[in-house]
């Protein structure tokens, strides 16, 4: 899989939210990952692909991550320029560990412009306010933690 280390924060992110969310998606989300970056094609040539409504399945992690990575980029841009190969197994392991950089510039977190962010894109993909502040205090501790964890 190709992900950039911008898309392995959010999902890092996101598993942390799926545990008070949707428990029940959290040990899917690998899977979730894989199936959401294969082609059509490579999907489709798998015995019993289709056997499961990916649309129920996805749903929650789905809409999470695309809130939680339109914030991610806005805080921190430059982790989405290059892309790295990732197999599941590496997945896994971002996702169950805290993904630290220690080679990255500070982020300065203007913690308004996060809130403000993700009651946006939430409100565009109907998630509660629940949920979007849920997501708000999971980016913003993200961010503040690698802060802290570099100072």
């Amino acid at each position: 899989m190709k992900l950039t280390e911008g898309d392995l924060i959010a999902w890092q992110t996101t598993a942390i939210l799926m545990r008070d969310l949707a428990p029940e998606e959290l040990e899917l989300l690998p899977d979730i990952v894989e199936t959401i970056l294969s082609a059509p094609a490579s999907i489709g040539s798998v015995p019993a692909a289709f056997d499961f409504n990916p649309d129920v399945i996805q749903s929650t992690a789905v809409a999470i991550f695309s809130v939680v990575a339109a914030c991610v980029h806005y805080v921190a841009p430059k982790f989405f320029e290059a892309s790295i190969d990732v197999g599941k197994d590496t997945l896994k392991g971002y996702l169950s560990k805290k993904l630290l950089t220690n080679n990255s510039d500070m982020l300065i977190v203007d913690i308004a412009k996060i809130r403000e962010i993700i009651g946006q894109v939430s409100a565009e993909r109907r998630l509660s306010n629940s949920t979007a502040n849920a997501i708000a205090n999971a980016v913003i501790s993200r961010f503040t933690e690698k802060r802290e964890k570099r100072e």
